[in-house]
């Protein structure tokens, strides 16, 4: 039983072999980062679940990290995206949640076509767009509030 506890948890989190490695790279102490405009590189774009207990427990949600890059004051600082895509209280809006979110991925300029067909499908999708841009795409993101709550826009993606 214990192998099999393992390999779903390898299955869970991927190669987080790498994501350990890094967190010790510069042992960048943690600040708060104010709502502002940073130059970024994204290290996650997937598709998971919500893993907060309550109604959206399990539920479909994206996970993105953005990396504040250069030399200012929050260089090396991580900002993270946990986008929950769909609604319980109001499951209507599903469509529009998703389609807002597909336009945040289209904002990445990948220039993969952004389509959902199912969660499956948009779950590679993800997958295909971070490796289109891991290691070589860099942006800029807008940080700030909307409506109470923390909000990314992609500004432009640099050359």
């Amino acid at each position: 039983m214990e192998g099999n506890m393992f390999a779903r948890f390898n299955d869970m989190f991927g190669d987080i072999a790498k994501d350990v490695a890094e967190a010790n790279v510069g042992k960048v102490e943690r600040k708060v980062v104010p709502f502002s405009d940073y130059e970024i590189k994204i290290t996650k774009l997937e598709l998971g679940e919500c893993t907060f207990e309550g109604d959206y427990f399990g539920m479909p949600e994206a996970h993105v990290w953005f990396k504040i890059i250069g030399t200012g004051e929050y260089a090396g600082q991580m900002l993270f995206m946990n986008k929950k895509l769909v609604s319980t209280k109001n499951p209507s809006m599903n469509g529009f949640i998703i389609r807002k979110f597909m336009e945040f991925l289209e904002s990445l300029e990948t220039g993969i076509p952004v389509v959902f067909e199912n969660w499956e499908q948009f779950a590679d999708l993800m997958k295909t767009m971070f490796n289109e841009i891991d290691g070589r795409a860099e942006y800029q993101l807008s940080y700030f509030e909307n409506k109470g709550f923390k909000d990314y826009a992609i500004v432009k993606r640099f050359q």
